[in-house]
């Protein structure tokens, strides 16, 4: 605020804008004040400058109450008779008016020309930063990214000024780091927080503090961590000033992200609507009250209520700016979508989800669903499944750190890969993981062992106690701490943070990060148990299709002949038999015989001792009258028994040879 002698030295108006660059709570009373005496006086660039003063501080304080009257007042003032310093404060104010109160009003262009033109004339350190952040407001929803890095730029350079406060600083770098992270920029991002903490830390900012815990909310949802937003909402409960109605805004905000990371859709809905509520108290700016009504939207999608989470989001759509506007119309198209996906009318929603994609991908836009990762994954998932903008969908899950949902396709970009069926390989990233050495020879055993004996468990995580027995029940030494020390290897040979999962005395492989196709081919034979008894062929044969493609032969071949793999590959063995005769009866029940022997001649080219699919091979050819191919599969079957493990035939193989016409010697 100017402060040389003269007729804009205002005492109290200068005392309000020191209050506001230090944060306290009587910044808004006495700046309030001074607007109301300056009024009295008939001093109308006081007034105005005290409501520009107001603007700028009730934005940042969640206060809205007086904006339109203040914004009234600083829309008569002529900002070009004043003083660099004052000018700065009166079109900042502006702009804060017209961000919150009239987000597409056309003044907002030159608006921000004018208050970038007087940061760079280097003015009040205190001011500039007041003003940069409301910079950053224009600059996000309208996408312009240079804008906000020129800003930063300039802030930058008078990172050091020592009468910068902390307040404003540490404000700043909070709106900054959330603008990096919306422009992509995370290293910026990364650096703004570090630097943040730092100085919350150094100057105890219990509302910075405050603020804080709301980034490692965000943090943690994308990658669902709910034991970090636990805490965080913890730490924010503990922090929070029930006196002040943003911050309980904020925490009903943060409330409903962790029920809906939790799975708890009546709990989220019930904060969103408490958020909605205070916001509308505070008389919250549209662009604002839009986040507060999307939030309440999402939460409705996760209770099931599409049609209300649309009207809220429609109820949304004209408060907010352009760039802001493309975001929530492309949920309301996506929930449009979801609900023919759900009707089953598959054509209408490929059709409608290709051009949701296609849009996305034209505009360059990740931003879908952030609020509510858990469905923008479900979509993604989806869209992968139907091959539609496959590379843009890949990039754009990596992008937002997205977890897989249980049945998400095999083209998600899981970080690593575990290939067992067949042998044994890891893929990190898309590249195979070398894996030799006599150091890794207990690590990879553990992992071979997860793998193998977590197949015969439902959820696939495996007792440590029998991990310990089945690797280390004969070592002289202490067999818990080699099972420790491997378990650490094993985490840094695999390089991805959360990819082995610790709970309840049980370990496994996080399935949200870790792809395993002995757990895929587990989801294919529950897929072949719940398939109605009226499938289509078509369906039936692509989940054949799908069956062959994951059993590349015998769990762990050739990796691993120690006795615990014994069983577990025995009986995945039998399964995936079961699973191609059980398919391949289901075709013929179609009068699909050609796709049946097919099937069966698949299932046997992966396992040769299936002897279940070579009666079923026979019982096809004999369907068709080729009682001479019917032999000839048994005498293969007879011939690779006895060779391989000098058995003869089941009775009930034999029956059927010689219900074919053929001796059963």
């Amino acid at each position: 605020m100017h402060s040389d002698p003269g007729p804009l030295v205002w005492g109290a108006l200068r005392t309000g804008w020191r209050a506001s660059h230090d944060g306290r709570a009587d910044a808004w009373p006495l700046l309030s004040a001074a607007r109301r005496d300056l009024r009295a006086q008939g001093d109308a660039t006081g007034t105005a400058l005290a409501a520009a003063a107001l603007l700028v501080t009730g934005q940042l304080e969640g206060d809205y109450r007086q904006f339109a009257a203040c914004l009234a007042d600083v829309d008569d003032l002529a900002a070009d008779a004043l003083d660099a310093g004052d000018a700065l404060i009166a079109e900042a104010g502006r702009l804060s008016g017209l961000l919150c109160l009239r987000p597409n009003d056309p003044a907002l262009d030159g608006c921000v020309q004018r208050v970038v033109a007087h940061l760079e004339a280097e003015p009040d350190a205190n001011a500039m930063l007041a003003a940069a952040r409301l910079v950053l407001f224009y600059a996000e929803p309208r996408e312009r990214r240079e804008l906000g890095l020129r800003v930063n730029a300039l802030i930058e350079a008078r990172a050091g000024d020592p009468e910068a406060r902390p307040y404003r600083r540490a404000h700043w770098l909070w709106f900054w780091s959330r603008f990096a992270r919306y422009a992509k920029e995370p290293r910026q991002a990364e650096r703004a927080d570090a630097d943040l903490r730092a100085l919350v830390d150094r100057h105890d900012l219990r509302r910075l503090r405050f603020l804080l815990t709301i980034v490692d909310i965000e943090a943690a949802l994308p990658r669902g961590d709910l034991r970090q937003a636990e805490d965080a909402v913890e730490r924010a409960e503990a922090l929070v000033d029930a006196t002040r109605l943003r911050e309980l805004m904020m925490l009903a905000f943060s409330r409903t992200r962790l029920a809906r990371l939790r799975g708890d859709a009546d709990a989220a809905l019930l904060h969103a609507e408490r958020g909605r509520r205070i916001a509308l108290e505070l008389q919250v700016p549209g662009p604002t009250l839009a986040v507060y009504i999307v939030n309440e939207a999402q939460a409705r999608l996760q209770t099931g209520d599409t049609a209300g989470a649309r009207a809220a989001m429609a109820e949304a759509l004209p408060l907010v700016p352009a760039g802001f506007a493309d975001e929530i119309q492309t949920m309301i198209d996506a929930i449009v979508a979801w609900e023919a996906w759900q009707r089953g009318a598959s054509g209408e929603a490929a059709e409608r989800f290709a051009a949701l994609w296609r849009g996305l991908r034209a505009r360059r836009s990740y931003d879908l669903f952030e609020g509510y990762p858990a469905f923008a994954a479900r979509l993604a998932s989806l869209a992968l499944q139907l091959g539609i903008e496959t590379d843009f969908v890949r990039h754009l899950i990596e992008k937002n750190g997205l977890v897989a949902p249980a049945d998400a396709p095999d083209p998600w970009p899981w970080p690593l890969r575990v290939h067992a069926l067949g042998g044994f390989r890891i893929e990190r990233h898309g590249s195979l993981l070398a894996s030799t050495g006599k150091a890794q020879k207990r690590p990879l055993a553990l992992l071979q062992a997860i793998v193998a004996i977590g197949a015969t468990d439902e959820g696939r995580a495996v007792d440590v106690d029998i991990l310990v027995n089945a690797l280390w029940s004969e070592d002289g030494s202490d067999p818990k701490a080699s099972f420790d020390s491997a378990l650490s290897r094993l985490r840094r040979l695999l390089g991805i943070e959360g990819a082995l999962r610790v709970a309840d005395g049980r370990l496994a492989l996080d399935a949200r990060i870790v792809w395993c196709d002995v757990a895929a081919l587990e989801r294919c034979f529950d897929a072949t148990r719940r398939l109605p008894p009226q499938a289509a062929a078509e369906r039936v044969s692509a989940l054949a299709d799908r069956l062959i493609a994951l059993y590349r032969g015998p769990l762990l071949a050739g990796a691993a002949k120690d006795a615990w793999c014994a069983l577990p590959r025995d009986q995945l063995a039998a399964r995936f038999a079961r699973a191609i005769v059980d398919l391949g009866r289901r075709l013929e029940a179609h009068g699909a015989f050609d796709a049946a022997q097919r099937l069966y001649a698949a299932g046997l080219a992966q396992d040769v001792l299936a002897e279940p699919i070579y009666r079923a091979l026979m019982r096809c050819h004999l369907a068709l009258g080729e009682r001479g191919e019917a032999l000839r599969v048994y005498r293969r079957c007879r011939d690779v028994l006895l060779a391989s493990l000098n058995i003869a035939p089941t009775a009930e193989t034999i029956a059927l040879a010689e219900s074919a016409g053929g001796a059963a010697d």
